[in-house]
């Protein structure tokens, strides 16, 4: 494939890991466990804000206060608002879902004057939109099996100004020798990275309970 294929193979092999890397560095820093060479993720720093949702019949208006609580404690904590949410995807459609008495959603965009917030149902991923008046990121490394019955996921509203991620310039190399009696190659891509998320805790903001047990059928 190296030697004979009409593509750069090289160039596909390492956009793969490329994309493997910014996953497992996105993972590790909301959950992270900070030993055994791994970052300390969001979801693990102590003394961040935690706001309980409970509820077993959860609605878009009624998990409305505690995103505000959320909103209110990253204000209170680090005199500065919090600059965007994010939350799984699935959490997002199941918000997007949400409808008004009048069956319109009410993260109806640019249609109606009471809507909650904006959405762009194109993201999956980054970017999604806007709710409470806050930038909205999905983002697929979010757990979703926490809480007492490992089926709940969780929704972080933070100063993310406040989170401090540092990386080297990717690195890449294709070692040939130790594999080269059976003609293997390894390809590799790493860099070097810190990350503190614990500097001001009360940046952070992190929503659980009942009412974030993953929406069925999403």
């Amino acid at each position: 494939m190296l030697e004979q294929s009409p593509a750069a193979f090289d160039e596909i092999v390492f956009r793969d890991l490329q994309a493997d890397y910014n996953q497992r560095i996105d993972l590790q820093v909301i959950q992270g466990t900070g030993t055994s060479g791994q970052l300390k993720g969001i979801l693990n720093v102590a003394g961040i804000n935690s706001i309980t949702y409970t509820d077993a019949t959860p609605t878009l208006p009624e998990l409305w206060l505690p995103l505000m609580q959320s909103a209110s404690k990253v204000a209170g904590g680090v005199f500065m608002p919090p600059d965007a949410i994010a939350m799984t995807a699935a959490r997002w459609f199941w918000a997007n879902s949400q409808l008004d008495t009048a069956n319109r959603p009410l993260l109806g965009g640019e249609g109606p004057m009471n809507a909650m917030g904006a959405a762009n149902p194109r993201a999956a991923e980054g970017a999604i939109g806007r709710m409470g008046g806050l930038p909205a990121v999905a983002d697929a490394n979010i757990p979703a099996n926490l809480g007492a019955g490992t089926n709940e996921d969780r929704m972080i509203v933070a100063r993310f100004d406040e989170l401090y991620l540092w990386e080297s310039t990717p690195r890449v190399r294709v070692l040939q020798e130790v594999l080269s009696g059976t003609l293997q190659v390894r390809f590799q891509l790493y860099s070097y990275v810190a990350f503190i998320a614990d500097r001001r805790p009360k940046a952070i903001s992190v929503i659980n309970g009942t009412g974030l047990v993953a929406p069925s059928g999403f």
